[in-house]
């Protein structure tokens, strides 16, 4: 800091305050008599008679040696005695009364600029699920936000490099001194939180001191609008530190205080003492004796506390070389936890926690809790360096709760005399064997994953099928011997930029080529293939999926979908999911990678070396992705659950980045998903009964179908009931059905029962096939019987849909394509670049099919950014068309097709892939 002139010392009594941006520690003092901010530059203060560092929470008195033209600032602090202590955690009914300060910036020559939505605000703390109602959930009622005492003051600062480097001193004096003069005195509110103007580049989505009474947040989707964000600042004015995982701040994706949406961990709950733990109270070696092994610990879910909510172990039987203390608590879905990712649902925790602060309530060090492990049901896990094992036994009450074993051994855990573990195969519910009343004499035989199968051949169901019954009246799925699910024999998937085909050989092997920056085409670089001759056929490399573990069988992909910069396959067998590619953003379902956010970059990250995503107990059976978010269907139930960036909640949860998939989305009592799509940044699933269509996410130009332009998702109580089903026209008994959905960048499309197309969102370039160049779905009456059907021609209808950027194809029950809306580079494949949609007269008879040189002969299509591929019978061979800089054309050069006469036809060429 440059050199300043000392201006005149002043005394100062208040509560010492800390907080941390990683790129500094900066240290507060809140002035007792009118809560105003000081920045002490020099560090914590010291006691004057001891010499010791005072902490952050304590109440001090101290001079301050002042700063010239720098306002609220001490240089140094000197003659520092304590007058009070840190309050100790909040171990009793605590009572919160909250500011919210929601600054914009008045308007002026040099900046101006708008802040958040008070009403937005508003419904974010004290709607049903909201912050107020999670934080009593988490804390059993022990902290209470109270309504009465919540108030929201908008003010208007003047424009200042304190407001646009968010100097967080200065904004909050600033606009405390501006909610002063519109409501008065604000001694009655125990906190203040700042929400910054939409102009500030501050570096956090949330900032608070560390048991301290301030908070600042960005006014955005990273800040004041999620729920993590905000909860883990309030808990840092209670005194919690980030968490840990494997040594790496914020990776636990278990709770607030690290990356994820749920509530505190069982070392956190202590520390704040919300929740106690078993009854037998904390291991030691006191109560547990070497060779000993104690039996049947029971415990339940942390969200059924306070009482007996975790195991706590001292092992001081270390001595001297004892730097932890250990937690085991078991994690459920349930009140403030129905957030908490699937990977931890039904499993132990074990977590650790330094001693020499975990053994201190009263203390204001970081005490590092870090999630070590989760365990399964029947597993064990040694902690040598502790001499301790625990044994994780069965589920009980319906997976609320578990049995407990905790062993202390002398030399390895082989001393550990555990019980034995009952294991059971789990019943699905929902599906039933039984014998075959209608063909006597079939044998009945499931193969693989029956569930899978059930749901892919009643949904997707071909000559693979025929060996199936779906019995509609019981919901019952009946097998014939040597049935089983392996996704259609042939079929191509493209990306953004990039293009993935399952070739129709003996074994079905997967070739993709285009954009390969990020990995997306899983060969084990970040070449580009296709934009050179030599780069396909034989020589483009298959992509290495890996094995089963069961069965140890090569594994084939049944299903690809890919965004832009990751690709993901549903594999059989075993019905997994692995995604390769770009991870920065979650996109692989994998959770943190740390430095490697390319999966697939290295040939030994491929194959065996590829992890398949985690889903617990349930069975994926169909994929969609978007741009950089992606979701599974799966069985029983057809459950959608997602991953992936959540900037505008696309993946259904009111949270950020998602790394893992989430719980399952919530789409309404009695619902399920037979079909799934995702675009740009919103997702859309068909559902059963009644083949309603629902979306969620981005909605800027009224992709949803709402009729508005509101984002779903965002806020609590806008998924599962309360969001609306997308009207399609018709009422009651004659509501119109839909029986697939696809999305592009920001327009959604459907293919109804009988094979209309309706489409709504943005209509760049007649996107929505209209013949007009109107959005539709972002106001009110211009959806259901409002909203026409794409005219595709006289008795035309569509069998199939495929969405670009901003344009679309329909797969004709003539085994034709028709290809609307933007066609700058002959995505269209008309042999031009000019638009279609956007007139009257250029949709229906007039719309010219594409020309691929083999009429009527289209099995499959699928659009890419501003790409078409389609695969024709009868050799399953793949032409494709339109953008092609990085050769995701697959024609060894990266010249677009389709926007000049006399490409298309029989002078496109298939493409060579072997």
């Amino acid at each position: 800091m440059v050199e300043q002139d000392k201006g005149p010392n002043i005394t100062l009594q208040g509560i010492l305050q800390s907080y941390n941006t990683h790129a500094r520690e900066q240290w507060l003092l809140t002035r007792e008599s009118d809560g105003a901010l000081y920045e002490l530059l020099s560090g914590p203060p010291r006691d004057a008679s001891t010499g010791l560092a005072l902490p952050a929470g304590a109440t001090v008195n101290l001079t301050c040696v002042t700063a010239i033209n720098l306002d609220g600032v001490c240089l140094n602090s000197t003659q520092a005695v304590l007058v009070r202590s840190p309050a100790t955690v909040p171990s009793s009914q605590l009572r919160i009364s909250l500011l919210v300060v929601i600054i914009s910036i008045a308007p002026s020559p040099d900046c101006s600029g708008g802040g958040a939505d008070p009403t937005r605000v508003q419904a974010a703390f004290w709607s049903p699920g909201g912050y107020a109602a999670q934080l009593a959930n988490c804390s059993y009622g022990s902290v209470t936000l109270v309504r009465t005492g919540f108030r929201i003051v908008s003010v208007s600062l003047p424009c200042s490099s304190e407001l646009l480097n968010c100097n967080a001193a200065a904004v909050a004096n600033e606009a405390t001194d501006a909610a002063r003069a519109i409501i008065g005195g604000l001694g009655g509110f125990t906190h203040r939180m700042y929400v910054m103007p939409n102009l500030a580049t501050c570096p956090w989505g949330g900032l608070a001191t560390l048991r301290g009474r301030d908070s600042w947040m960005m006014p955005s989707v990273w800040g004041i609008f999620r729920r993590g964000t905000v909860m883990q600042e309030l808990l840092h004015n209670l005194g919690l530190h980030h968490a840990w995982r494997d040594g790496i701040e914020y990776a636990d994706i278990s709770t607030w205080m690290g990356f994820g949406e749920a509530c505190p961990t069982a070392p956190e709950l202590a520390r704040l003492g919300w929740a106690t733990p078993l009854a037998a109270g904390t291991l030691d070696r006191s109560n547990l004796l070497e060779g000993m092994v104690i039996r049947g610990l029971r415990l339940n879910a942390t969200y059924l506390g306070p009482n007996g909510t975790f195991i706590r172990i001292r092992p001081d039987w270390m001595g001297d070389a004892r730097t932890i203390n250990v937690y085991v608590s078991l994690r459920a879905w349930g009140r403030g936890d129905s957030l908490l990712p699937d990977t931890l649902v039904g499993r132990l925790s074990v977590h650790e926690a330094l001693s020499k602060v975990d053994d201190n309530p009263g203390s204001t060090d970081d005490p590092r809790i870090n999630l070590l492990r989760t365990m399964d049901p029947g597993t064990r896990h040694v902690l040598p360096a502790l001499r301790l094992a625990i044994q994780a036994r069965e589920l009980v009450d319906e997976g609320t709760g578990m049995l407990v074993d905790i062993c202390r051994f002398r030399v390895n855990a082989s001393e550990c005399r555990f019980p034995l573990v009952p294991t059971a195969c789990p019943r699905v519910t929902g599906f039933t064997a039984r014998a075959d009343a209608n063909h006597y004499g079939d044998d009945l035989g499931w193969q693989g994953d029956p569930e899978s199968t059930a749901f892919a051949c009643n949904n997707y169901g071909t000559t693979e099928c025929d060996g199936f019954v779906w019995d509609t009246t019981i919901q019952l799925g009946i097998f014939k011997s040597n049935v089983s699910w392996d996704g259609p024999l042939a079929f191509v998937s493209t990306g953004f930029y990039h293009t993935c085909v399952k070739l129709a050989a003996v074994g079905g092997p997967l070739k993709c080529f285009g954009l390969n920056s990020e990995a997306q085409l899983g060969i084990g670089d970040t070449l580009d293939r296709g934009n050179r001759t030599s780069d396909m056929g034989s020589a483009l490399r298959e992509v290495s999926l890996g094995y089963h573990n069961a069965t140890l069988a090569a594994q084939r992909a049944s299903a690809v979908v890919a965004g832009e910069g990751f690709t993901c396959a549903l594999l059989q067998p075993g019905s997994e999911v692995k995604c390769w590619g770009s991870n920065v953003h979650g996109q692989c379902g994998i959770g943190f990678t740390g430095s490697n956010r390319f999966i697939g970059d290295a040939l030994l990250e491929m194959g065996a070396n590829l992890t398949a995503i985690d889903f617990g107990r349930m069975t994926p059976v169909a994929l969609a992705a978007g741009r950089f978010h992606a979701c599974a269907l799966l069985v029983p139930g057809g459950v959608v659950r997602c991953w992936g960036l959540n900037t505008y909640f696309s993946t259904g949860y009111n949270t950020s980045t998602v790394l893992k998939p989430g719980p399952p989305v919530d789409l309404g009592k009695g619902l399920s998903a037979i079909y799934l799509a995702a675009g740009w940044q919103h997702t859309c699933a068909v559902l059963q009964p009644g083949g309603l269509v629902k979306c969620w996410g981005q909605n800027d130009y009224g992709q949803l179908g709402q009729g508005d332009i509101a984002t779903r998702g965002d806020s609590a109580g806008e998924m599962g009931d309360a969001l609306r089903p997308v009207e399609l026209g018709g009422s009651g008994d004659n509501r119109v059905r839909a029986e697939r959905v696809v999305a592009g960048d920001k327009f959604t499309c459907a293919l109804l029962q009988g094979g209309a197309v309706k489409c709504w969102g943005r209509n760049e370039d007649g996107s929505l096939g209209l013949g007009d160049g109107l959005p539709h779905g972002s106001l009110n009456g211009t959806m259901g019987d409002a909203l026409p059907a794409v005219n595709l021609g006289n008795g035309v209808v569509a069998t199939a849909l495929a969405a670009g950027r901003t344009f679309a194809c329909a797969l004709l029950n003539s085994s034709d394509v028709k290809c609307w809306g933007n066609n700058a580079y002959g995505q269209l494949g008309l042999g031009n670049t000019t638009r279609r949609g956007t007139s009257p007269g250029q949709m229906g008879d007039n719309l010219p099919t594409v020309n691929l040189g083999a009429p009527g002969a289209v099995e499959w299509i699928s659009a890419g950014a501003w790409h078409a591929c389609a695969m024709l019978r009868p050799d399953a061979r793949v032409k494709c068309w339109g953008y092609n800089l990085y050769g995701q054309l697959g024609l060894g050069h990266s010249r677009a097709v389709g926007d000049d006469p006399g490409e298309m036809g029989t002078p496109l060429p298939a493409i060579a892939l072997t």
